[in-house]
């Protein structure tokens, strides 16, 4: 895609300024005339019909009401950029409203009329109501110019959310395929340098070999999490403690002497995608023990909360991990000890029930 200059975009933008400015101008006129139109035609009765002083006070409130309203409606037509539809809009919702309301008020008049007890001053009255009418409509329309303003903002929010997600997608496959690809290579050689090196030439191969396969398996798991969470919310939820006992036992020969126990104090259905962050999560705590783990997988239910926890007797987690992992922003965070996501992925609510682990 090729950008223009920059004194081109700023030209097109003046004359689309200049367009819209000459585009509002006609309705601009046409709402500011109707309420100047009330306002003086209001002004002449006053000036003409023997009044009240309160009638002169009840016909004074909505002729200032309103013209501080074409006066206000006029900013916003300059500081907001209203467009030549959002200014023709509230033209007919001023409209709208005065004639509504000051069609409702002659019929007030005519009902009086037939009754026998005429209204004083009709066509005062019906200046007045007409007024008040247009002073609602001119609130109606700044409401709606921005409530479509907003709708139009959240629709356009939503699609480049969607279009930089697809993006990434593809971004994160090409990556993923490239890394592997390479990964293979390096795995290929590594192996045969292991066959045919020695001493701390093999040593150093053995080390290359096993990041090779640590990398190979980062590669399986963000195409798990890719699937899994693309897939989330169409997946049917699990029982937290079957899913519990599954992961348990398909992660016990990960290491001799692995000991995984279940606890199960209650359950309730999760999310699908609980399952592979509590796979990550009882992974580390078999694999990164010093010695034979023993690691417990706790479920408990309390308050329509799911709770899932992980423990082992290990180590424990070096200083400042724990910090690292749970806060929001880990941009200064190591991941010499993992990311996290594993266990982040598998915090997700479900209706009826949070799971955390």
């Amino acid at each position: 895609m090729t950008t223009p200059p920059a004194g081109v975009a700023a030209a097109r933008a003046e004359a689309s300024d200049s367009e819209r400015r000459r585009g509002w101008v006609p309705w601009g006129c046409a709402t500011a005339a109707l309420g100047v139109g009330l306002v003086a035609a209001e002004g002449w009765l006053l000036v003409t019909l023997s009044l009240t002083s309160f009638d002169r006070v009840a016909g004074l409130v909505p002729a200032a009401s309103l013209s501080v309203g074409v006066v206000g409606t006029a900013w916003l037509w300059r500081h907001e950029r209203w467009t030549v539809g959002e200014t023709r809009r509230q033209f007919g919702w001023a409209l709208l409203g005065g004639v509504s309301v000051g069609a409702a008020g002659a019929l007030t008049v005519l009902h009086a009329a037939f009754n026998g007890t005429p209204l004083a001053h009709p066509v005062y009255l019906l200046a007045v109501w007409t007024m008040g009418g247009a002073v609602i409509g001119l609130l109606v329309s700044v409401y709606d110019v921005r409530r479509n303003r907003a709708t139009a903002a959240t629709t356009d929010a939503r699609r480049d959310a969607e279009r930089a997600r697809q993006r990434l997608s593809v971004l994160n496959r090409v990556l993923r395929h490239d890394v592997r690809n390479h990964v293979n290579v390096i795995e290929g050689h590594t192996q045969r340098l292991v066959e045919e090196a020695d001493g701390d030439r093999a040593d150093s191969a053995r080390a290359v070999e096993r990041a090779t396969a640590d990398l190979v398996a980062v590669c399986d798991t963000a195409r798990s999490f890719e699937r899994l969470l693309g897939t989330a919310d169409a997946l049917p939820p699990r029982d937290a403690a079957a899913l519990a006992r599954e992961v348990a036992a398909r992660r016990e020969g990960l290491a001799p002497g692995a000991d995984i126990r279940v606890d199960i104090e209650g359950s309730a259905p999760v999310p699908r995608v609980l399952e592979l962050g509590l796979e990550q999560v009882v992974e580390n705590a078999v694999v990164h023990h010093p010695g034979e783990a023993t690691v417990t997988v706790t479920v408990a239910v309390a308050d329509g909360s799911v709770t899932v926890t992980v423990a082992d007797d290990g180590p424990g987690i070096p200083p400042g991990k724990p910090r690292c992992s749970t806060r929001r922003r880990r941009r200064n965070c190591s991941t010499a000890a993992g990311s996290g996501c594993g266990w982040r992925g598998g915090a997700r609510s479900w209706p009826g029930a949070t799971s955390r682990s």
